[in-house]
């Protein structure tokens, strides 16, 4: 997973978003790092209200979630809380990819 994880933050396919684990826009869908790891591993798991432009994604026992992935996501991962909040805070300060890849490699 870390491994498609990396490919996947340095390949360009995700435009970056902050915020929100992913944000639907008329050209193009932005991701927070953690929200391309959910696209990874469930793609299928994504919910669209009929409003705003979050995506929310649905955790196996039917909850949503907008900000942080779900503790399945996590667990698979091989994640704790800690680790995700330091990944979400260098996302929303302006990390790019390519950086969070690079933290995620030497220090994950």
């Amino acid at each position: 997973i870390k491994t498609k994880w990396l490919e996947a933050l340095r390949s360009g396919k995700y435009k970056q978003g902050n915020r929100v684990l992913r944000r639907t826009n008329d050209d193009q869908d932005e991701y927070c790092c953690l929200g391309v790891l959910c696209d990874l591993i469930s793609p299928e798991k994504w919910y669209k209200p009929d409003y705003g432009s979050w995506m929310f994604f649905l955790a196996t026992n039917g909850d949503k979630t907008g900000h942080f992935p779900p503790d399945e996501i996590m667990r698979v991962a091989g994640l704790s809380t800690e680790n995700g909040d330091t990944l979400a805070k260098k996302n929303d300060k302006g990390q790019s990819f390519q950086e969070i890849a690079k933290y995620i490699e030497e220090n994950l």
